[in-house]
């Protein structure tokens, strides 16, 4: 008897398809992955919302201290700009058209550390070169001659009057150093001039050139645009500062709800089925199998079954086993769905899916619009098409359309990533005297992979 057995085991036929084919024909689990938990459909964030709600009202609350805290201890900033008219420097009388590279080169100017200290001392109150290179900002505008200073304080007048004071001080600078290069220029042509004789056609030249000289004049520029009145806060308002921190929070919960979701243990369980107790399913009946009839459930069957093959008088044929004693077999509580015989009409097998259908209607509620999967794992002791049973179940109560069933196999080396594949799994076990046994072969790979177990559909008349 025993060989015979383990010969079902090894021969039964191989099932047609698997829960999981899209999965593992589009994607290879990758090398050193046992149970491929990758491919595992991720849940949606509309579930993790519904499950985790206190996560997001507490990332809220998060958000909205730090946003109180942020507006309450940052000073506002603001900005100020003057705007400036950039001369030509040395210039004939008459002739102020600057090339507008000369605006260019003259936000160089403002930028040197001589400029900077000069403006540093003319503001005072302790402010240095550093502070001007890091508060004051100075553009040329596109295509034209005029300068952009911008000013940035705490203090909406101060970085008004700063704006300005920068202005006037490159005004003074831009000045003096046109004033130096008029004055040096005038000078080399007086040096020149003496070291020639007066008849010299080279004298002649250079006083010519140094009459030109004294009719230019100097033009430095001048402000266009004082900074009275520009001031603008560049810094976020407290209100701001309190909206930022609750969509923060918000973000904040919504990443700690869908973690939390992500990695909330779903190892194999019983579902808890509306109106059954710790027996047999109601809608079984009297059918349903002496292992929940008794005190113990299905693991104290098990156990009274082994118990009483042992006890047997010499003579009588003891009782088939599949797993040796020394097997630890996981006490996983399998529920009784449906008791129902092989040649059953399709109206008699709606027990089947109305268990099938309370979990479908959780799954849902919980996740909206998911495309859920349901596999079959029919016992060694049955042949594989017993699958068609649940199928026919689920049909015969009009929820074939919403979820796909499949047939899961064992004999498979992915046989864990097709479990783990679905959204929940129905175990098929016959009621031969070696029904027991399966059915411990079926707690072990249950428990040794995380998918949802909703209970078993003994199949009666299979010997």
């Amino acid at each position: 008897m025993h060989d015979e057995k383990t010969t079902a085991l090894d021969t039964s036929p191989e099932p047609t398809a698997t829960c999981a084919t899209t999965a593992t024909t589009a994607t290879t689990a990758p090398a050193g992955t046992d149970d491929g938990r990758e491919l595992r459909r991720l849940p949606t964030l509309a579930a993790a919302i519904r499950a985790h709600r206190l996560h997001l009202l507490v990332g809220m609350a998060l958000g909205l201290v730090a946003g109180l805290l942020v507006a309450g201890l940052t000073q506002p900033t603001y900005a100020a700009t003057s705007t400036v008219r950039v001369g030509s420097g040395l210039v004939p009388v008459g002739d102020f058209r600057p090339d507008t590279l000369w605006a260019e080169d003259q936000v160089a100017l403002t930028r040197t550390p001589p400029v900077r200290e000069a403006i540093a001392e003319e503001i005072g109150d302790g402010t240095t070169a550093d502070d001007v290179a890091r508060r004051l900002g100075v553009v040329a505008e596109t295509n034209s001659n005029y300068l952009v200073f911008t000013w940035t304080d705490d203090d909406a007048e101060e970085a008004e009057e700063r704006a300005d004071t920068a202005a006037e001080v490159y005004l003074e600078r831009a000045q003096a150093e046109a004033v130096q290069r008029w004055e040096s220029h005038d000078a080399l042509l007086a040096d020149l001039i003496a070291a020639y004789d007066a008849d010299d056609p080279r004298a002649a030249e250079l006083v010519e050139e140094r009459v030109l000289l004294e009719e230019t004049v100097v033009d430095p520029g001048k402000i266009a645009g004082a900074a009275a009145g520009t001031a603008r806060q560049t810094s976020l308002t407290p209100a701001a500062h309190v909206l930022a921190g609750l969509l923060g929070g918000l973000l904040l919960g919504l990443v700690s709800a869908y973690l939390w979701h992500l990695r909330s243990p779903n190892a194999p369980r019983q579902l808890a089925l509306a109106g059954a107790g710790a027996g047999a399913h109601p809608g079984a009946g009297p059918d349903a199998g002496p292992d929940t009839a008794r005190g113990g459930g299905l693991a104290g069957a098990v156990r009274r079954r082994r118990g009483a093959a042992r006890d047997r008088v010499d003579g009588e044929e003891p009782a088939p086993e599949l797993l040796g004693s020394d097997v630890d077999v996981p006490a996983t509580e399998l529920a009784v769905l449906a008791a129902v015989r092989r040649d059953a009409p399709d109206g008699a097998l709606a027990t089947i899916g109305l268990g099938v259908t309370r979990w479908l209607l959780r799954r849902e509620q919980e996740d909206p619009g998911a495309e859920l999967r349901l596999g079959v794992y029919v016992t060694p002791d049955l042949d594989p098409s017993a699958a068609d049973l649940v199928r026919r179940g689920v049909r015969a109560v009009g929820a074939d359309g919403r979820l796909e069933i499949d047939l899961l196999d064992v004999t498979l080396p992915n046989w864990r990533i097709d479990f783990e594949a679905c959204d929940g799994v129905v175990v098929v076990v016959g009621t031969s005297r070696w029904a027991a046994d399966a059915l411990d072969v079926a707690r072990m790979h249950l428990a040794a992979v995380d998918v949802t177990v909703l209970g078993r559909v003994e199949v009666e008349g299979v010997e």
